[in-house]
């Protein structure tokens, strides 16, 4: 039989389908309960009694009370499980999550059955799926084949415990992997991940109907097993398949752990667990695995989820975005341990030793979202913090460690979205860094484990790393050639010429520096200490032309001649200042790379060195033993 739960004014009740048409059960028959809840209360009657009503159908009899079966009429096929679990039994996408992340197959995933509570009261059929704006970083499908019970027990054993399903159907298991990583991480869930919207249907399918499709278990387990294909399409198109069949762990064995010192009712659903390729978070590990620049995929408002298995019939879901901007990513707190100062870089002198900033998971950014630490005082490192799948992008050379579970992977150009398609496209990107002095490839290193690890750089000599929060800055900061040293994946990091022949040939950074675009994390370095300035609309600044590290899209850069002959000549300070002008952010660093290689060369050369003083002059060369 296939039995339904339907809506005729308003109003839900039970029904049977054959041949596309559904009848009313306790109309043609009134002692068959009107709602799924008491049919399966009372499932060895109550199927029975349906049976007899699907016989008199077949006969011909009762065609006036049947109405075509479509997705509008009909609900899930149990609107109100006793409870709904979820299990684990698909060993290939669990090995493949697994892969993707970088870690080894669980080996006990083989040794028992596993399964999670989901919210019952969640429930759903075909049609509308309504999600909250936090389900939508990372919203997923999966597909999955469920079961209920028409039994009660306790302590069942696997061997006894496919008597005690009433019928199957699909499960589509809805997740926010956002919410879901997230409290995961606390080794708890998932949970709020996963609450919003279970669906299950179209019908529910007894088992008799699928003896044509029953199959031997896998080697070493106990129950029914059928090879029923399974598919998933997204806007028409095919995103995933498998087969029932592919199941490890019975529905069977999930009885037997269900049903340990514990009580199992009628009408309670469990799934299966996702099937092999049935979800976006596993297509996009495997895509990335196998493709650095395969664009993750996941599901968007007006998308038409679409399920089939052979037996069970055809699940058609839209998702669509509830009309509120209300998010809980947004409250979560940003607490910083008596350790860590403020997120922002500032101008003070901090004698704490790290910095730390958590994500504005309302930002909504495209980038990839970082958390970091800096660490020491004038030689410093940057720890950055990643989240499972996230990335960051780093300069060669600038690694200093990383925790097991993070992959590093060499790549043309910077990775984001800017620098093209294609070869010709990466070729290009990496040639625009060539010019602003870096290497033609940078490092992508992926944490694909499955909680949270960090990675280390380190600052090239002595002096500052800056962390820049493009996202807050406008989405641009222009930056000394050779400063850049790692951001989130999707920052771009370009060229930005000066327009001015002059500015060019006199302002101490050349024609060419170093653009960086997105709205993620951004981190540079550089020499000695560093200062902030915030200049208002029109206010000037005239600084010393290698003393620029940074500055923001709105500032007008610009050179001017130093005034007098004998400042210009004998001051020491060359014949230009940098000029820069509001609006906009500029941050300065006390000793340019350049300024400090020149002293150390001075020193180095021959008759270069001062003596610091000594009216000894060379001759104390000779006394303190440093040689001629």
């Amino acid at each position: 039989m296939k039995l339904v739960t339907y809506k005729t004014n308003d109003l839900a009740q039970t029904g049977i389908l054959v041949n596309q048409q559904i009848y009313p059960l306790h109309t043609i028959n009134p002692s068959i309960a009107n709602n799924m809840r008491d049919l399966l209360l009372d499932w060895e009657n109550q199927s029975a009694l349906a049976r007899a009503v699907e016989a008199e159908i077949l006969e011909g009899k009762h065609n006036p009370l049947g109405v075509p079966c479509t997705d509008d009429i009909l609900q899930a096929p149990v609107p109100n499980p006793t409870s709904c679990r979820d299990g684990y039994a698909f060993r290939q996408h669990v090995a493949a999550a697994r892969r993707n992340r970088g870690v080894p197959m669980i080996p006990e995933f083989d040794q028992y059955p596993i399964f999670y509570f989901t919210n019952h009261n969640a429930i759903q059929g075909p049609g509308e799926i309504p999600c909250m704006p936090d389900h939508f970083q990372k919203l997923d499908f999966e597909l999955e084949a469920a079961v209920v019970l028409g039994k009660h027990g306790r302590n069942v054993k696997a061997a006894d415990a496919d008597q005690y399903i009433a019928g199957f159907m699909i499960m589509n298991d809805m997740s926010a992997r956002r919410l879901q990583m997230e409290e995961m991480l606390l080794n708890l869930g998932p949970a709020k991940g996963k609450d919003f919207s279970t669906v299950i249907g179209p019908w529910l399918v007894t088992p008799d109907e699928l003896e044509p499709y029953k199959i031997q278990a896998k080697p070493g387990h106990v129950g029914n097993s059928y090879n029923l294909s399974m598919k998933c399409w997204v806007n028409g198109i095919q995103v995933s398949e498998g087969s029932v069949g592919d199941m490890d762990w019975t529905f069977a064995e999930i009885i037997e752990r269900c049903s340990y010192g514990a009580d199992i009712f009628p009408g309670d659903v469990i799934g299966s667990g996702t099937v092999g390729t049935g979800c976006f978070l596993e297509l996009n590990g495997t895509g990335k695995l196998n493709n650095p620049d395969y664009k993750e995929q996941w599901l968007q408002a007006g998308d038409v989820v679409e399920m089939h298995i052979d037996g069970l019939g055809h699940l058609s879901n839209t998702i669509v975005a509830e009309n509120s901007d209300f998010s809980i990513l947004a409250f979560e707190k940003n607490v910083l341990n008596p350790q860590q100062s403020e997120t922002s870089f500032t101008t003070n002198d901090h004698k704490s030793h790290s910095f730390k900033t958590t994500k504005n998971l309302n930002s909504m950014r495209r980038n990839h979202e970082i958390d970091y630490r800096i660490f020491g005082e004038e030689m410093q490192c940057v720890e950055i913090e990643l989240d499972p799948q996230e990335t960051v992008m780093a300069e060669s050379g600038s690694f200093m460690f990383m925790d097991n579970g993070i992959e590093m992977e060499t790549i043309f150009g910077d990775g984001s979205n800017n620098q093209g398609s294609g070869i010709f496209g990466k070729l290009m990107g990496a040639g625009k860094r060539l010019l602003t002095g870096e290497s033609l490839f940078m490092t992508a290193f992926t944490n694909m484990g499955y909680n949270k690890a960090r990675v280390t750089f380190a600052g090239p000599y002595a002096g500052k790393i800056m962390p820049l929060d493009l996202m807050q800055l406008g989405g641009k900061v222009i930056c000394q050639k050779d400063s850049y040293l790692c951001a989130a994946k999707g920052v771009s990091v370009g060229i930005e010429f000066q327009r001015k022949l002059g500015t060019g040939l006199f302002g101490g950074e050349g024609f060419i520096m170093q653009k960086l675009e997105g709205d993620g994390l951004a981190f540079v370095h550089a020499g000695g200490h560093v200062l902030r300035k915030d200049l208002a609309a029109g206010e000037v600044l005239r600084i010393d032309t290698g003393c620029i590290v940074a500055f923001t899209a709105g500032i007008q850069y610009d050179i001017q001649m130093v005034r007098g002959v004998k400042n210009a000549i004998f001051g020491g300070e060359g014949l230009f200042f940098a000029v820069l002008s509001g609006p906009g952010t500029v941050w300065l660093q006390s000793l340019p790379v350049s300024r400090l290689a020149s002293k150390i060369l001075s020193y180095g050369s021959p008759g270069g060195r001062r003596e610091e003083g000594s009216i000894l002059g060379g001759l104390g060369n000779i006394l303190d033993g440093d040689g001629f």
